[in-house]
This record gives C-alpha cells, sequence and structure tokens, in this order.
C-alpha cells in the first residue's frame, strides 16, 4: 500500500503509480479471488453490504450527476486500446425533498 500524503491518494497494489484518489489494483481471477469484496458479517435480515456512491453537494440543483459505473476493458486490436463497454449513469433530475 502506498499513501501519497502530498496528493492525498493512496494506491493498494499498484507499485509507485497512483491514478486516482483511491486506486485499487489486483489480478483478481475468479469469483473466489476477486480484486474488491464488500462483506458484511451481519446475521441479521435488515441489510447487506451497502456500496453508497454519495454526491454531498452544497448547493444541489437539478440534473446534478450522481455517480457514474463504467465498465472498461482492451478490445482485440492489433494494438489494444482501453473501451468502455457498459455504463451506468444516475442524475438527479428534479433535487427535491425526499423521506428516507
Amino acid at each position: 500500500m502506498r499513501i501519497d500524503g502530498s496528493l492525498s491518494k493512496v494506491g493498494i497494489g499498484t507499485g509507485n503509480t497512483i491514478s486516482a484518489d483511491l486506486h485499487v489494483q489486483g489480478t483478481g481471477s475468479s469469483d473466489t479471488s476477486p480484486v474488491l469484496l464488500v462483506e458484511t458479517t451481519d446475521s441479521g435480515t435488515s441489510t447487506g453490504p451497502d456500496l453508497i456512491l454519495y454526491r454531498n453537494s452544497s448547493s444541489p440543483a437539478d440534473s446534478d450527476t450522481l455517480g457514474h459505473l463504467m465498465y472498461r476493458g482492451k478490445n482485440d486490436a492489433g494494438s489494444p486500446q482501453d473501451v468502455t463497454y457498459a455504463q451506468i449513469y444516475a442524475k438527479a433530475t428534479k433535487a427535491a425533498t425526499f423521506a428516507n
């Protein structure tokens, strides 16, 4: 693990190259050996492990982007290129007050 305090970045398995605020790199090769695992050991039925993408804006507005998941991989060209194969966007169409 590398922590670069001057840039406020953390790298896990990345060597000296940290490409994001939190960069995790690994060689997960199956469902039993994933790169990232979010797990709960709670035996109750009320919740499972939660992954929350939280836009905590001081000035929320209509059409704010809330999160973006991208599925990227290499193509099969002679010199493989990065390709985004699928994306999921979430947008606040109306920044209104809702009860949780």
